[in-house]
C-alpha cells in the first residue's frame, strides 16, 4: 500500500517481539528512514552509558500498530542518527531526524518519491501513519494506518 512507510518500536524484549509502534517515518534511501525529531524521547538509554541512546528497530509493511506476528513485516535496526541542528526550534520547527538502518530496504519497499521543485501552496497532500486525525481530545493512537489528505 506504502512502500516507503516504516513504523519505530523500542521494547522490553532484546527481539523487540512486543512492542508497538512509537513513530513512523518515510524511507527516502533504501537504507535512510526520514522521521520526526520529537520521537527520540521514546528511545531508551544504554545502560552502560546513559548519554547513549538505545535506537529503536525499524519495521517496513507494518499496517497494524500493534502487530506481533514477524511474518507480517520486516525488520531493520537504527545504527545511527541525525537530528536537524536548529531542533527543537520554537514552534516545532527543524522537527526533523533521519536514521540510517543496518542494511538495505528489500527491493519491494520503495523510498518516497519527494517533489523536485517547490510545491505551491495548497496543493493537496497525503499524509500516513499512527497519529490522530484531529487535535484536542484523546490521545488514543488508531491501531491500523491512518490517512488523511490536506491542503
Amino acid at each position: 500500500m506504502y512502500p516507503f512507510f516504516v513504523s519505530l518500536h523500542m521494547g522490553d524484549t532484546p527481539d523487540y517481539s512486543k512492542s508497538e509502534a512509537f513513530c513512523g517515518g518515510s524511507l527516502i534511501h533504501k537504507q535512510i528512514v526520514l522521521t520526526a525529531a520529537h520521537c527520540r524521547v521514546f528511545f531508551g538509554r544504554d545502560a552502560n552509558n546513559p548519554l547513549t541512546d538505545v535506537l529503536p528497530q525499524v519495521r517496513l509493511g507494518l499496517h497494524r500498530r500493534l502487530e506481533t506476528d514477524p511474518t507480517k513485516y520486516v525488520e531493520r535496526l537504527a545504527v545511527e542518527m541525525v537530528i536537524f541542528q536548529d531542533y527543537p526550534a520554537k514552534g516545532n520547527r527543524d522537527d526533523i531526524m533521519m536514521l540510517l538502518l543496518d542494511k538495505p530496504a528489500p527491493d519491494n519497499f520503495k523510498p518516497i518519491t519527494l517533489p523536485t521543485a517547490d510545491v505551491p501552496v495548497g496543493t493537496g497532500l497525503t499524509l500516513v501513519g499512527f497519529g490522530r486525525l484531529n487535535s484536542g481530545g484523546e490521545a488514543i493512537l488508531p491501531e491500523r494506518l491512518q490517512i488523511a489528505l490536506s491542503s
